[in-house]
């Protein structure tokens, strides 16, 4: 199974929808049975806007763990010949990795 990254598709749908956008209106015009509507274009951008908050609320709550963990927590104190420091260290990634499983399989 190919996992592909949304938001590269979604970059690149955008400038594509919106030609076909124009060309349908131009179409529309030459033929002379113009069916375009305003309306739909508006409701097709805000879904497609919509569907990237979920992305950038994560990525914003993410930052915010990470800026309160290097400032309040002083991580330059951890020893890595500590083994407690590698044991944190992985289950941190492990706790990640699965997070953004999830994330990807909704």
């Amino acid at each position: 199974m190919v996992i592909t990254d949304k938001s590269l598709v979604i970059t690149f749908a955008i400038p594509v929808f919106f030609l076909l956008i124009l060309i349908e209106y131009i179409y529309g015009r030459y033929v002379g049975k113009n069916t375009y509507r305003l309306n739909d274009t508006f409701t097709s951008i805000s879904i497609g806007m919509i569907s990237r908050y979920p992305t950038m609320l994560n990525l914003g709550f993410q930052s915010a763990v990470f800026i309160y963990i290097s400032s309040n927590l002083n991580l330059n104190m951890l020893s890595n010949l500590n083994p407690a420091t590698w044991i944190l260290a992985f289950l941190c990634m492990i706790f990640h990795t699965i997070g953004c499983i999830e994330c990807i399989m909704r």
